[in-house]
Order: C-alpha cells, then sequence, then structure tokens
C-alpha cells in the first residue's frame, strides 16, 4: 500500500519521550500517512513502548547502528510520495503535516519544506521560538546553491522537513558514514537536497524542538563535524573549506557554552579538558571576534578568573 507521507522516527534509548512523540505523529489531521519508527538498539523500554504502538504504527528493530543508518531503514519499509522526520523526543503540533503537504503538493520543483518551530525544555514545557532567518531575508538565502546554513540565524531541525522522496533517493538517502547520534548528517542532507530542488519555507511554529543543554549534546557531534568537513570540502572545493570553518565555529561555540556551565557547577577539570578540546577542532578559535565578545562580559571573565585560582584544599 502506498500513502502521500511516511513518517520516519529513529528511536534510541528514548523511554523519556518516545510516547508524545508517535501521539503528536497519530494526532495529525492528514489521513494517508504511516508512521515508521525504528528502535536502533535500545537498552531501555523503547521497545516494549513502542509496542504498545503496533496497532496503529510500524516498528522496526534493529542492532544500535546509527540515527543515519536508523533513518534509512525506515524510509526503506515505507512507501509514501513525502517523507516526514520527527526526532523521538520532538513533537508536532496539530496541522503540520496537512500545511507542509499543501506547500509541497503545488511545488513540484522543491526538495523540500520546513517551518519555524517551538523550543520546549526536558519536562516539555515551551518556553520561546525560532527566529530562522532572524533579519535576514529568507528569500536571498533560499536561492543560494550551496545553501548557507551557517548563515542561517537558528538551524532548520530534521522535525520540521518534509522532504520529497524521489528527491532524497536522488542524493542516496542519510550518508551512513555518520555514525552513531550524527549530529552533522542533517546538515549534509540539507547541501545535497537543496542542489535536487527549491526549498520551501513556512514561517509558523508547527514542531517543539526539545532542546538540551550543550553539556549533554556538544561532545557527541566531534565525529560527525569531522565526516561533515570531509565530505563539504570534497564536494565543494574552496567554497567547502569555507563550510567546514563555518561548522568548526559553530561547533566551538557549543564548546564554550558547555565550558561556562561546568564552571557554574565548579566542574575545573572538566572546563579545561573541554577548552583543549576547542583548541582541537579550530586553534584559531581563540582569535576571533566571537570569542573575544564573549570573553568580555562580566560574567565571563569571573569565571576565567575562577578558572584561573587555586583551588582551596577541602579540610
Amino acid at each position: 500500500m502506498s500513502y502521500l507521507v511516511s513518517t520516519i522516527i529513529p528511536c534510541y534509548n528514548a523511554e523519556r519521550t518516545i510516547e508524545e512523540a508517535v501521539d503528536s505523529a497519530l494526532a495529525q489531521d492528514l489521513k494517508d500517512h504511516e508512521i515508521v519508527a525504528v528502535n536502533d538498539g535500545s537498552t531501555d523500554s523503547t521497545s516494549a513502548i513502542l509496542e504498545r504502538y503496533a496497532d496503529k504504527i510500524k516498528v522496526i528493530h534493529q542492532p544500535n547502528r546509527g540515527l543515519s543508518a536508523a533513518r534509512n531503514a525506515a524510509i526503506a519499509s515505507s512507501a509514501s510520495k513525502y517523507i516526514a522526520l520527527l526526532d523521538s523526543d520532538d513533537q508536532w503540533l496539530p496541522g503540520k503535516l496537512v500545511r507542509l503537504v499543501a506547500e509541497l503538493e503545488r511545488r513540484s520543483d522543491a526538495s523540500l519544506a520546513f517551518s519555524e518551530y517551538g523550543f520546549m525544555d526536558t519536562d516539555s514545557v515551551e518556553y520561546g521560538q525560532s527566529r530562522i532567518f532572524g533579519e535576514i531575508s529568507s528569500v536571498e538565502l533560499l536561492k543560494k546553491v550551496p545553501f548557507p546554513l551557517f548563515s542561517l540565524n537558528q538551524a532548520i531541525m530534521p522535525s520540521t522537513w518534509l522532504m520529497n522522496r524521489s528527491r532524497l533517493e536522488q542524493v542516496g538517502g542519510f550518508c551512513e558514514a555518520f555514525k552513531g547520534s550524527g549530529g552533522f548528517d542533517d546538515y549534509w542532507c540539507l547541501l545535497l537536497l537543496r542542489e535536487t530542488g527549491e526549498f520551501v519555507y513556512i514561517p509558523e511554529k508547527l514542531v517543539l524542538y526539545r532542546l538540551l543543554y550543550p553539556s549533554e549534546t556538544a561532545d557527541k557531534y566531534s565525529a560527525g563535524l569531522a565526516v561533515f568537513a570531509q565530505l563539504v570540502k570534497r564536494r565543494y572545493g574552496r567554497v567547502g573549506e569555507e563550510i567546514a570553518l563555518r561548522a568548526k565555529d559553530g561547533y566551538c561555540r557549543s564548546l564554550l557554552s558547555k565550558t561556562a556551565q561546568l564552571m557554574n557547577r565548579g566542574q575545573k577539570v572538566a572546563a579545561l579538558r573541554t577548552l583543549v578540546h576547542i583548541a582541537a577542532v579550530r586553534p584559531s578559535y581563540f582569535l576571533g571576534a566571537e570569542f573575544r565578545n564573549r570573553l568580555s562580559l562580566p560574567k565571563n571573565r569571573r569565571r576565567v578568573r575562577a578558572l584561573l585560582s587555586p583551588s582551596k584544599p577541602r579540610l
């Protein structure tokens, strides 16, 4: 049986959030819609939770192979014109699919549609909204190839995407060179998709994205950054080198935020290790305006003084 949309939900140890994610997909008012969830070798109760939905969604179980491989496995077992992504810790708002499908149905030249999103914390409390393009014209940036990922005010989160299946197949799906949780696999896919067709931007909040602390997410993306840098340099030459540098700057920014959080907790050794990590990724980051501006803030100067001061011996 073929559907209009297949929703792809990769899951790894997602017992705390997977029910909310699946329920938000089931609540969509698009009738011609299938949901495919992949349990990617979870060691918690994710598998048991998914099985409770077995009469409503398709569930695939596989050994842990990473996010890209899980997405590809779900896509391979689906049948639809369009592919939607939903991360296991995010939620869709009502009308998300209908709104994006309507845009792609009238735009045969488009490879992807995406929307703005709200932020929620670990307790599913919403506290803000994205502004993907900020003060920059969306029309201006959407025309560019390669797509200027790092000129955006905020990332285009995968849970906001709706893709033309044939265009996704044209670029080979998700690159499985990105292992584990990836982190830059979606950026690479966006670059390739933009080469195959236009992007359609919906300036409405249609998704809730769960924003974790940088200390919980930053380190796991290091391997994905290295793969991304290699791929963009190979494909785009000098332009790719600039894309890779911008990606490294963004990654260092998240590591610097992690350093601040570690200092707030009094974890000096871990904070120093994170600074060493930044130096290994992009040594010149410490010479740039962004670092200098952040260092000039009074709270960050206090953190530096605390980091450099000897710890008092405990009695």
